[in-house]
């Protein structure tokens, strides 16, 4: 008998009825988690702020930079500048 494998489409939830999507992950420091957290939340249109352990992460459904982009945009709307990144 021959071994076969077989290809997933998605990931899906406990159900098995849910899709789940991995989005896109990038460090980001701690001054820019915090001031996205403060002035945008840590959840907003197709992005998230998250910390793992020490860490400090953007997730988003677009490209990282453009969602680095679009945050700094939004920000600078808000009077605030990004923090540069380290």
């Amino acid at each position: 008998m021959e071994n076969v494998v077989h290809k997933f489409p998605d990931i899906l939830d406990d159900t098995l009825n849910t899709p789940l999507y991995l989005l896109p992950k990038t460090e980001i420091t701690e001054a820019q988690y915090n001031m996205i957290k403060e002035y945008l939340g840590v959840y907003g249109p197709g992005r998230q702020v998250i910390t793992e352990g020490e860490k400090f992460y953007l997730l988003s459904d677009e490209d990282s930079e453009a969602a680095l982009e679009r945050i700094t945009k939004d920000l600078a709307e808000k009077g605030q500048e990004f923090p540069a990144g380290a």
